[in-house]
């Protein structure tokens, strides 16, 4: 077993051929895309996100599923921008829910068929919204400890650093 680089590529022996020999799913993805320059450059690395979706293709392939009823789609108002990934939503008790959002510090400059809304209020406020939040708080990743004081969301006013996260302790109207 392999517990530290050697510099001599895969395998644990003198040779550092691997013993296995099995065979290995190797997928990729190509992608060609006409990058602009922007005016200001504020992160040193970033995916596009036409990059991005690609990449998590190859992660994480689409799953199909098949169902005899629909799923009526969320307003299209309630878009996030192509940099914020929703991570999970998930119940914490007491009628409130923790959701967690990650800036992936992608920058929005190809000419792509990705739309992006970019207004990280709109969408996400949209969205709480659709969900009937009535108040947020700010709090750490799991959810325990408050980082700001409860608000409603109509005066909420949502911000994710890039290679950052968020998560919000939601309070449902009753």
């Amino acid at each position: 077993m392999l517990n530290q680089d050697d510099g001599k590529g895969l395998g644990g022996g003198p040779d550092s051929l691997p013993t296995d020999i099995l065979p290995v799913e190797m997928r990729f993805s190509l992608l060609v895309e006409k990058i602009t320059t922007p005016e200001e450059d504020l992160y040193s690395t970033h995916h596009t996100p036409a990059g991005h979706l690609s990449v998590q293709n190859v992660l994480y392939p689409p799953v199909i599923s098949m169902s005899s009823g629909s799923i009526p789609p969320l307003c299209p108002q309630c878009a996030l921008p192509c940099n914020i990934q929703l991570l999970a939503i998930r119940a914490v008790g007491n009628n409130q829910q923790l959701l967690t959002l990650y800036n992936t510090g992608s920058v929005c400059r190809t000419n792509t068929a990705t739309t992006c809304s970019g207004d990280l209020q709109k969408g996400l406020i949209a969205y709480l919204r659709a969900l009937r939040v009535a108040r947020v708080q700010e709090t750490n990743l799991v959810g325990i400890v408050p980082v700001s004081s409860e608000v409603s969301v109509d005066n909420y006013q949502p911000v994710v650093h890039p290679y950052k996260f968020l998560s919000l302790l939601l309070n449902f109207s009753k």
